[in-house]
């Protein structure tokens, strides 16, 4: 409720009334009138006891102050203690600030549209939790929209909910005025059932993305587990760098990523196998001479796959020089076939205004090959410095295959040529070198020639 009088003194005085006929709570108490906020805000905020026990909050202010409040900084934000603003512009603003969590919590532009469309026009309740803090839901929502308006751990082990101190169940419909408790526990986790019923976008994102979570943790344990069964009737013991190399071998972000392809059965325990044990994964008879043909279509020189296009000529993009864990594309080129660039090649933005020559491929090489990467470092010009690089690039088991460095200013700096296998490999290289005493960058290189691509000219035919 909000009080309007003429006079400053008729604030106060309008104030004794209010605590006379209720019992006002102390904590929730603000006088802004003799402190007022920096944005020139002024009025008396107090919280009392109203009819059936009911909390209400009351504002009063003189109508100079609620001019200054509607038409200056105040109208147009939400206060910093929750109030709602009865200003129409600051219920779309606080409305799309609430669009911008949900979009950032779902990657699915999609799903961000269908939740979307359910919070538009929607009818609206007022509701309490037990310390009277007032929460807005749409018409219909339940206890389990509450709880994840409080908190969102709540929501997620929320338990059961008590409606104006009555045990209710979690999927029943809440009104205007109610008081809600929420009864957590710590071992409980959301029913997806519950994705059904609740109505608020913020419970139907959460929700989802632990549906999502749990079952991709579910397809890495069970991905896990068929590998070990199988690695053990081989009697073979792989470490987990070594899967680590198979997985990116084969096109994946890392070792989790391949558990939980395994256990959603996109990929094959039989292929990983033959990647580790490529002399027992198969019987030799099942080698035969049709499968090989069809391998061999499939699969380039340089271990890129194209799915339903055979016998293309494939190249690696020297530009940005992926390897094996990047995520790849590849973009068909006058006279050089396919060329495959990382996904966030600079040079890839300027082809892809032309979609119809875009291919999807992934990694699909031998885990004993290498790919050329070149690096850039800057140190401090020191003696023996050179010599400790070279001493970490070789305690990475790597091989350099040309340095160009100069100094200039009590600085080193240059560039070289190194041989990894995969990502992991890579990010194990840089990872020794930065150790080294004097070592101010190194970083990867996007253009392995130092200068633009001839084969970016080509491109552009």
């Amino acid at each position: 409720l909000r009080l309007l009088v003429e006079r400053v003194d008729e604030c106060y005085f309008a104030l004794g009334i209010v605590h006379t006929l209720y019992t006002p709570i102390h904590e929730r108490f603000k006088d802004y009138i003799a402190t007022p906020r920096s944005n020139m805000y002024q009025s008396i905020h107090t919280t009392v006891i109203g009819p059936e026990g009911k909390m209400v909050e009351i504002q009063i202010r003189t109508n100079e102050m609620h001019k200054t409040a509607e038409s200056g900084i105040a109208a147009h934000w939400r206060y910093k203690e929750g109030k709602a603003k009865e200003d129409e512009f600051d219920k779309h603003l606080m409305w799309l600030r609430q669009v911008l969590d949900w979009q950032r919590d779902l990657g699915e532009p999609t799903e961000f549209m269908e939740d979307l469309k359910v919070s538009l026009f929607q009818e609206e309740i007022f509701v309490f939790s037990p310390a009277g803090d007032l929460f807005k839901l749409p018409q219909g929502s339940t206890p389990v929209d509450f709880a994840f308006a409080v908190h969102t751990d709540v929501g997620l082990h929320c338990i059961g909910a008590k409606v104006n101190g009555r045990i209710v169940a979690l999927g029943s419909s809440i009104k205007s005025g109610d008081s809600i408790e929420i009864l957590t526990s710590a071992k409980q986790s959301p029913n997806p059932d519950w994705y059904k019923t609740v109505k608020t976008s913020k419970a139907r994102t959460r929700i989802k993305r632990w549906i999502k979570d749990s079952l991709l943790e579910e397809s890495i344990e069970l991905g896990q587990e068929l590998l070990e069964r199988d690695l053990k009737k081989l009697n073979r013991e792989v470490d987990e760098e070594e899967l680590t190399d198979v997985a990116q071998s084969m096109g994946f972000q890392d070792l989790k990523h391949l558990y939980a392809s395994l256990g959603r059965g996109e990929s094959s325990v039989q292929g990983v196998l033959s990647k580790l044990t490529p002399d027992k994964s198969q019987p030799e008879k099942e080698d035969s001479f049709l499968k090989r043909l069809i391998t061999g279509a499939q699969k380039s020189s340089d271990g890129i796959r194209v799915q339903g296009l055979d016998n293309l000529l494939i190249s690696i993009a020297k530009c940005c020089q992926p390897v094996p864990g990047d995520k790849i594309l590849g973009f068909i080129t006058q006279g050089r076939g396919i060329v495959v660039h990382r996904v966030d090649c600079a040079n890839l933005l300027a082809m892809l205004e032309d979609p119809e020559r875009k291919v999807e491929v992934e990694w699909d090489v031998e885990r004993d090959r290498q790919f050329y990467v070149r690096l850039q470092l800057v140190g401090e010009d020191r003696t023996r410095f050179l010599r400790d690089v070279s001493e970490a690039i070789a305690s990475s088991d790597t091989n350099v295959v040309r340095m160009d460095m100069k100094s200039e200013d009590s600085l080193v700096s240059g560039s070289f040529l190194v041989e990894v296998r995969n990502l992991q490999h890579l990010t194990k290289v840089i990872n020794k070198i930065d150790k080294v005493k004097g070592v101010l960058r190194i970083e990867r290189l996007v253009d392995i020639d130092g200068k633009e691509d001839s084969e970016q000219k080509l491109l552009a035919l």
